[in-house]
C-alpha cells in the first residue's frame, strides 16, 4: 500500500502498525484544503492496507493540530462550495474511520484545535496528553457544530453534559475528558504516543479477526438515530460558514481571540 499521494501524512509501519503523522510540524500542522482532503481519504487508505492490522494517529513536531490554515479557513467562509466540500470530506473522514475494519488509535500532544479534534475522536483508542485542553470551537467560531459535535460528545457523555461544552465551546481539560469518557485515558506530557503503541501491540499481537467484527459490531450502536444528526450538522454547517459573523468570529479564533461568544466571567 501507498500513501505518497497523501504528503499532509509520514506514514511508517512499526511492524504490523501503520504510524501517520501529520508532517506539517513548521505550520503546527495547520491543514489546507488540500490536506483536508488527504484527511478524509486516510481511514480508507488504511482499512485497505495489508501490510497493517493496526493504525496509530499523532502529530509530527510540537503539536497535534492547530486546526485549518488562514487560507482554507478564509475560503471556507467566502468561495462558494468550499464549505460544501469540506463537510463532504469531514463526514468521509469520520465515517471511514468508524467503517475502517482495524483498531485506530490517537495521540495527542501539544494543541489541537477544530477539524483536527474530530480526525482525533473518530479514532477507537484516544490518549490525550494531560496539557492538552479540548475545545469544540464551532461556536465560537459562529458556525454549527457539524463535523463530529453533535456526534461524538454526546455519545461519550450523555447529551445534558455534552450541551454544556459544546454550546459554550469551553475548553475541556485532558483530564475532565477522560472523566466524563470523551477520551480513553490522559497521560503525562511526552507519553501520548508511547502509550497509544502499548495499546497498537496489543492490538498487532491480538485475534484480528475477532477485534475487526467487535469494532464492527461496538459501532453499529452509534444507530441511525445520531449518524442522521450528524448528517443534518455537517449540512447546516456548511451553510452557516457562509455568514459574515463566520468569517469575522473565525479570524478572531485564529488570531488568538475568544470568537463569536463571550467569555465565561465567573473566576
Amino acid at each position: 500500500m501507498t500513501y505518497s499521494d497523501l504528503d499532509f501524512f509520514d506514514v511508517s509501519l512499526d511492524g504490523r502498525i501503520a504510524v501517520a503523522r501529520l508532517n506539517r510540524p513548521e505550520s503546527g500542522n495547520a491543514y489546507t484544503a488540500e490536506s483536508h482532503t488527504q484527511m478524509s481519504m486516510l481511514y480508507d487508505r488504511i482499512a485497505a492496507d495489508d501490510d497493517a492490522d493496526v493504525a496509530v494517529i499523532c502529530g509530527a513536531g510540537s503539536v497535534f493540530s492547530i486546526g485549518p490554515d488562514r487560507q482554507f479557513a478564509a475560503d471556507l467562509n467566502e468561495i462558494p462550495g468550499v464549505a460544501e466540500q469540506g463537510m463532504d470530506e469531514a463526514r468521509r473522514m469520520i465515517v471511514g474511520a468508524y467503517r475502517c475494519p482495524k483498531p485506530l488509535v490517537a495521540a495527542v500532544h501539544g494543541r489541537i484545535v477544530g477539524g483536527g479534534l474530530a480526525f482525533a475522536l473518530c479514532n477507537d483508542i484516544i490518549i490525550v496528553e494531560n496539557d492538552v485542553e479540548l475545545r469544540e470551537i464551532h461556536i465560537p467560531a459562529a458556525v454549527t457544530a457539524g463535523d463530529g459535535g453533535v456526534l461524538f460528545w454526546p455519545m461519550a457523555m450523555g447529551l445534558v453534559r455534552a450541551k454544556r461544552w459544546v454550546l459554550t465551546g469551553d475548553p475541556l481539560s485532558a483530564d475532565d475528558a477522560e472523566r466524563f469518557g470523551l477520551i480513553t485515558e490522559a497521560v503525562e506530557p511526552g507519553k501520548a504516543l508511547e502509550r497509544a503503541m502499548t495499546y497498537a501491540r496489543r492490538f498487532a499481537a491480538g485475534p484480528q479477526r475477532a477485534l475487526r467484527t467487535t469494532k464492527r459490531a461496538l459501532n453499529e450502536l452509534i444507530g441511525a438515530s445520531p449518524l442522521a444528526a450528524f448528517d443534518i450538522s455537517v449540512l447546516l454547517e456548511a451553510a452557516s460558514m457562509r455568514g459574515a459573523d463566520a468569517g469575522k468570529a473565525m479570524a478572531d479564533l485564529l488570531a488568538g481571540g475568544d470568537g463569536a461568544l463571550p467569555p465565561d466571567e465567573q473566576p
